[in-house]
């Protein structure tokens, strides 16, 4: 120990200095490298006691001496508990990302089911994000695919609108969704609302657990309405059921006595690990996820529990009850933690026998099959990168791929994509778009110059050296010579030739598999049809190609649904729809004088010349 001792003098300086004026009180402490990057982030119930614990290096593991002999700047910052100093923790882990901490590096919002009572006739919707909408939540579902199926099922059992306010508010008669009886059209009064609040609270009832009963009273008016001979009601009333059915169908297990709870198990292969998480509200299952963290090799499995919950929920409400393969690590602390969070007291239970042990069992089992697929993934990832290492004849590892693509209609609503490539398969984290603007240098969509402004604005920046380590050891560009000449230009005034830069262009009939590869100073080639590298290769390109595509949608969408009203100062939605009425739309608005705009109900001399100077200066 003497002589690796020798390797830490520093670290120990540094901490040794600090500990004479750290208090004994909670709160979270920084250990930051010669850079000002952030190493770790620690939270303690006495600062002076936890941070002094790390000067007796015969109890430490390799991971924390290197974090030692790395750290040059120690901070803190006090907290009135330790409950309050856990969450700190969370939050900062999430937001620098320490190296030494374990981080949740694909952690996600999962979508939630929103009944928003925003207005008098409630819309039924996906959600996203924090619960800022007033309204009932319910979920989270695992993916969006499984909330997209349960909105499409409900609408078809209960008949419940999907359109957002401004088209309600303008609508003058039915819809689609009218015709085709998944909605009972209020916005043209063809429901009342008191009929209309009776179909959203079975709507409540049916995602709150009462299933069973709500279907067991539509199949009794299905028999009614057969009795009658009344058959079209009859398959209205079957179709609903069958809806309703659907939506348990997608949702594997249901055990209806659980109520709501999350399992969560960990499972650890050569020194990979993988935590599977499933959602059960009201006994059904809203699907699950398997997260697979980073920086957690070396730690206890209580220790990875525990960095997981805290993360986990950190912008997430937990349920009542969270069902662990393994305990945490200072259980009552997290309890405390996880319950200030929700509001509400939470139970944490390591299951040993019945239901819960057999989910924890399933959700064990799933956690291993994923893993699996995710070693083989990677596994097949090392191999690809070393052939692409010999086929581009670089010198260092591949660590990092980046592959650009544009999207557009002639120029309108351009965005340049760039989707990275690591070691671990497709880091989504990392992904980038860059909106680009309309202008006459790219009149008619010049793509030389979209790829040139992206390049530009990805690495314009790159300054530090914490930076510069991130930069790719390769550059995929969807393009032909012209695109690879403008790319390496860049690179070139920016000092960044180090950067391998390849061009992946299609064939004359832009077939797959006939691509050619272009690369500075070497000529041309290609790759044989059934080339594992070739079908790498593309799979680079498609993925770069789906987002740019996906991104360009988005923005053409926002740009179809953007009324320049929305921007005037003062002009709520009454006013907006009143103007709209009046003149038919936002260009017409546009052209009005300041005495055509008082004609307007709720339009006054100052707000007629409002708008009047809003459109003049745009």
């Amino acid at each position: 120990m003497k002589n690796n001792s020798r390797n830490y003098i520093q670290g120990l300086a540094v901490l040794d200095k600090e500990i004479i004026s750290l208090p004994s009180k909670p709160g979270i402490y920084k250990m930051l490298d010669s850079k000002d990057d952030v190493l770790y982030i620690g939270k303690a119930k006495n600062l002076k006691k936890r941070v002094s614990s790390y000067t007796k290096l015969k109890n430490q593991s390799k991971r924390i001496l290197r974090m030692i002999s790395e750290t040059k700047t120690l901070e803190i910052s006090t907290t009135l508990t330790e409950v309050e100093a856990l969450l700190l923790e969370s939050n900062l882990i999430k937001k620098n990302k320490p190296k030494y901490n374990i981080l949740l590096r694909d952690d996600k919002s999962f979508p939630n089911i929103l009944l928003s009572t925003n207005n008098s006739f409630p819309q039924i919707k996906k959600h996203r994000g924090k619960k800022n909408e007033k309204g009932f939540y319910f979920g989270p579902f695992a993916s969006a695919n499984s909330v997209n199926k349960a909105i499409d099922a409900l609408q078809k059992g209960f008949m419940i609108r999907n359109c957002s306010d401004n088209i309600f508010n303008l609508r003058t008669r039915p819809c689609l969704q009218y015709q085709i009886k998944r909605c009972t059209a209020p916005c043209v009064g063809l429901v009342d609302k008191n009929e209309y609040n009776k179909q959203v609270i079975q709507v409540k009832n049916f995602l709150s657990g009462q299933s069973d009963k709500i279907k067991k009273d539509f199949a009794d008016k299905m028999q009614t309405c057969s009795d009658k001979l009344d058959f079209e009601n009859a398959t209205l009333w079957r179709n609903k059921i069958r809806a309703l059915a659907s939506i348990q169908a997608f949702q594997n297990i249901n055990v209806k006595e659980l109520g709501d709870v999350d399992i969560i198990s960990l499972y650890k292969k050569y020194n990979n690990i993988a935590i599977h998480i499933s959602f059960m509200r009201s006994g059904s299952n809203f699907g699950d996820h398997t997260f697979f963290p980073a920086q957690a090799k070396e730690l206890n499995s209580d220790e990875i529990i525990s960095g997981f919950l805290s993360q986990f929920y950190e912008s997430k409400i937990p349920p009542k009850e969270i069902i662990l393969s393994h305990s945490p690590k200072e259980n009552i602390l997290m309890v405390e933690a996880l319950s200030s969070i929700a509001g509400y007291k939470i139970k944490l239970t390591c299951p040993q026998k019945g239901i819960k042990k057999k989910l924890i069992d399933a959700s064990l089992t799933n956690a291993e099959l994923s893993l699996n697929r995710k070693i083989i993934e990677q596994d097949k990832t090392y191999k690809n990168f070393n052939e692409l290492k010999t086929l581009f004849n670089l010198e260092k590892d591949i660590k990092r791929i980046e592959i650009y693509d544009n999207s557009h209609i002639q120029g309108k609503f351009a965005v340049g994509a760039m989707v990275v490539a690591n070691t671990e398969g497709f880091d989504k984290s990392s992904y980038r778009k860059f909106n680009l603007e309309f202008n006459q240098k790219i009149l008619g969509g010049n793509d030389f110059k979209m790829m040139r402004d992206v390049i530009k604005r990805r690495f314009k920046n790159i300054s530090s050296e914490s930076k510069r380590n991130n930069l790719p050891n390769l550059i995929l560009i969807d393009g032909g010579k012209g695109h690879l000449n403008a790319v390496y230009q860049v690179l070139q005034d920016l000092q960044l030739e180090e950067i391998k830069v390849c061009a992946i262009s299609k064939g004359v009939q832009r077939n797959a598999g006939k691509e050619k590869f272009h690369l500075i100073n070497q000529n041309s080639f290609t790759l044989p049809t059934n080339s594992l590298i070739m079908f790498f290769l593309q799979k680079l390109r498609d993925e770069a190609h789906r987002f740019a595509i996906s991104s360009h949608r988005a923005q053409r969408k926002k740009a179809l649904t953007y009324n320049p009203i929305d921007e005037i100062e003062g002009i709520g939605n009454i006013k907006k729809q009143a103007l709209l009425k009046y003149f038919g739309s936002a260009k017409e608005v546009s052209r009005a004088g300041i005495d055509n705009l008082k004609k307007v109900t709720g339009i006054s001399q100052n707000i007629a010349e409002r708008i009047y100077n809003f459109f003049q200066d745009n």
